[in-house]
């Protein structure tokens, strides 16, 4: 039979690595609206505050990473044409998050 201070021992050896063992979210993408100007996409939008924002136009193969300020706004103007596809995602922390994919619009007259 085991010794219930044994027992108990392990458990507060074993406990700070439990915490350790919850599953973490993941960083949602950010958010955020694309409009076109010229030959020159404007993405607008929120993420986490200070993250890196870095976004891809999955077209052309440039891209572009931006800091977002201390309130998450972020702004990233970067060389596009309509139609192409651009994928966001922004990195808090150690942590990149989940993409965010938009398709650039026509530009309004």
């Amino acid at each position: 039979m085991r010794s219930p201070l044994l027992i108990a021992g392990l458990f507060a050896i074993c406990l700070p690595w439990l915490g350790c063992a919850a599953p973490t979210l993941p960083t949602p993408p950010p958010a955020a609206e694309v409009s076109l100007v010229g030959s020159e996409a404007i993405v607008i939008g929120t993420a986490e505050p200070n993250a890196l924002v870095a976004c891809l136009n999955e077209d052309s193969g440039s891209g572009l990473i931006e800091t977002a300020d201390e309130r998450g706004d972020f702004e990233i103007r970067i060389a596009a044409q309509e139609g192409d596809h651009l994928t966001l995602w922004q990195v808090s922390g150690a942590t990149p998050g989940q993409v965010l994919e938009l398709v650039v619009p026509a530009e309004n007259p």
